[in-house]
Order: C-alpha cells, then sequence, then structure tokens
C-alpha cells in the first residue's frame, strides 16, 4: 500500500508547485515571464524551434463570442475573400465582430477602390450587401475595337419586358443573346467576352444596364486617369441593354454626362462589365 501512498503524495506537491508558480518555462527552468519559451538552440535552431498555433481549412459557421477576444489561428484556405494568413477574433470591431487579418490594419474582408485594376477589368463602382463588399467592374478595352456598333439587327422583335432592367444589365443580355444572337452587336460581344488575368479567366461580362452605365460614366474622370485615352471611355454614345420600345434602346452620351434612347440599328459604342 505504500507505493500508491507515495503516487499521490508526489502528484499533490508536484501540482502544489504548478499552482503556486504561475510562471512556466519550456527548455527553461527560470521563465522570465508568465509563459517563456526558449529555442533549443538559439544560434543553430532545429527545424521545429517554432510555436504552432491551431490552423484551420474556413472560420467557423458559428462566430465566437467575447470570451475568445484575441483567439487566433491560421487561416490554411482562401475562405471567401480571406486569403491564407494569420487571424484574430475581434468581437469589438464595428460595425459588428470579425476576424481580422494579422498584419494588416485593414479588415479581414479586403477594401477595394474605384480604379483598382482587379477581376480582369477595372473597378468603376463599390458597394456592400450585408456587409460583405461588392462591385461593378468595367472591362478595360470597349468591345468591338474602336468601331461602333448596332445594338440590334433585328428591329421587329422585341424581348420586353426581359429587357427592360434598367439596374441588372446580366438578365437583360441573357434575354437579348437568346432572341437575337446576332456577333457584332452590343450584347453578343459583351456576353463573348472574354480576358484572362492573374491566372484566373473572366468570362462572364454582359452590356451593362442603363444606371449600370451611369456608374461607369461617374467614375469616367478615375478611368481615364487610370487607363489614358486609348483604353480609357471615348466622348461618345456606349450602348445599355436597356430596351425601350420595339426599335429603341437606351444609350449614355460620355460627352456631356446624359442618357437618352436611339434606334437599335444606330452605331454607339459598347463596354463590357461584369460584377464581384
Amino acid at each position: 500500500m505504500k507505493t500508491p501512498i507515495l503516487h499521490i503524495l508526489f502528484l499533490l506537491i508536484l501540482f502544489a508547485t504548478f499552482t503556486s508558480n504561475a510562471q512556466v518555462g519550456i527548455n527553461t527552468t527560470i521563465p522570465n515571464a508568465l509563459l517563456e519559451i526558449k529555442s533549443t538552440n538559439q544560434a543553430d535552431p532545429l527545424t521545429t524551434d517554432g510555436l504552432l498555433i491551431p490552423k484551420v481549412d474556413r472560420f467557423s459557421l458559428t462566430n465566437p463570442g467575447v470570451d475568445q477576444q484575441g483567439m487566433m489561428v491560421y487561416l490554411t484556405t482562401t475562405d471567401g475573400s480571406n486569403t491564407p494568413g494569420f487571424y484574430y477574433w475581434d468581437n469589438t470591431a464595428l460595425p459588428s465582430p470579425k476576424w481580422v487579418a494579422i498584419g494588416s490594419d485593414e479588415p479581414a474582408t479586403p477594401s477595394h477602390h474605384i480604379g483598382e485594376l482587379f477581376g480582369g477589368g477595372i473597378i468603376v463602382y463599390l458597394w456592400k450587401e450585408a456587409g460583405i463588399e461588392k462591385g461593378l467592374i468595367a472591362s478595360l478595352v470597349d468591345m468591338g475595337g474602336s468601331a461602333a456598333v448596332a445594338w440590334s439587327g433585328n428591329t421587329t422583335v422585341s424581348v420586353l419586358p426581359a429587357s427592360y432592367n434598367i439596374i441588372d444589365g446580366r438578365s437583360s443580355t441573357t434575354a437579348i443573346v437568346a432572341q437575337n444572337g446576332t456577333p457584332n452587336r452590343a450584347a453578343t460581344l459583351c456576353d463573348s467576352y472574354s480576358v484572362t488575368s492573374g491566372g484566373i479567366t473572366y468570362d462572364d461580362w454582359y452590356l451593362p444596364s442603363i444606371w449600370e452605365l451611369h456608374q461607369l460614366f461617374n467614375a469616367a474622370f478615375v478611368v481615364n486617369t487610370i487607363l489614358g485615352a486609348a483604353d480609357g471611355f471615348k466622348f461618345n454614345n456606349y450602348w445599355s441593354s436597356t430596351e425601350v420600345s420595339l426599335d429603341r434602346a437606351s444609350f449614355f452620351y460620355f460627352a456631356q454626362g446624359y442618357s437618352f434612347n436611339n434606334p437599335k440599328s444606330s452605331l454607339c459604342r459598347v463596354r463590357a462589365v461584369r460584377r464581384f
């Protein structure tokens, strides 16, 4: 019976030692802080001389709370707009708690800007939906090169009301192409456009709605400053995907900043857009 008793006494003494000494040392018997970890050899360290924190392939679907304030993880793969790296949980962040990338003053969700070359084009407008940043991107060149093109060669068939969308040009473009997918027409040129940037191919371009086209004009000063006169917006009429009637569609005049409508057979310039 003596051996078990000695074991119990030893454990009690060991426990008392750890609880009475708030400092813990690894590879050192005299820690200089609450926790001090020393390498095996500071001058010639081993490959294992380091500290690994928990790795995660994605953030938890349930956000941490106030008790996890400052908790740190290493994200191993891209999760949404968050790229691999070290993150900590900031429960005091405004307007809502979030994971924040370590080593940057920026939030974990990257912030973009108008005029940024991104996503195969140039950003012309930004907004947020449920706290997630969204953006409208214009192509870096006009479709069809320097040539102005007709909206449609068919003025006897309308795709209204599907094409009368002043906000979302994607749905209008889809309807127009399905009805009249004539090559070298405004909607088809945008729908068939594809560009590869940074090893990624972007092929989801479309003819902007009239409201989206307004945003391109609003960003024209920045866009033309970045891209220059050769690739920037021209002082011409640009087609939108917003159909007005059987034989007319909306355009925007970039020289003076107003929109109106033209016969579909009229020749206007075309700039494709996409969203992120």
